[in-house]
């Protein structure tokens, strides 16, 4: 929040738009080295301290006092709804279904058991949607985004 007051809305949130596409392009293109994937998904950890701070920063500045109470939980459920999402799609994507490759290290169930091995192929598809949709996130705040209304 102190951050985010210091370098302005307008940038604070295209700092954390970038570092979240940063963190969703290292995700996508070492998808088989899971280190770089753990360091891909802290990057877009990070990020969201800038994007999670910004709803009552929008309402303060961009909506009049009576107003500011329903423009800040209407940004805070929107987050959080599209963060459902982004987790529910996990739900509709079949990542046990062989394909070019399979990713020896993740496993689908228990652990200890003959569980299927996640297909990298289907996984990397859906870090790609990630990705994409990251970096409509830069376009959208570079496009829309300001620090006043």
């Amino acid at each position: 929040f102190i951050l985010l007051n210091y370098l302005g809305l307008h940038r604070g949130l295209l700092l954390g738009a970038t570092l979240n596409t940063i963190g969703a392009s290292i995700r996508y293109f070492y998808v088989d080295d899971y280190s770089k994937v753990y360091i891909g998904t802290f990057i877009a950890a990070y990020a969201q301290t800038f994007t999670l701070s910004a709803s009552p920063l929008i309402a303060g500045s961009w909506f009049g006092p009576q107003e500011r109470a329903t423009a800040t939980s209407w940004g805070v459920l929107a987050n959080q709804l599209g963060t459902a999402v982004g987790l529910g799609a996990t739900i509709f994507a079949d990542f046990t279904s062989p394909g070019s490759g399979v990713y020896p290290y993740i496993h689908v169930g228990d652990a200890n058991s003959t569980a299927e091995k996640v297909d990298l192929n289907t996984l990397q598809h859906y870090l790609g949607a990630q990705l994409v949709m990251s970096f409509l996130g830069i376009v959208l705040v570079a496009t829309f985004g300001g620090d006043e209304p």
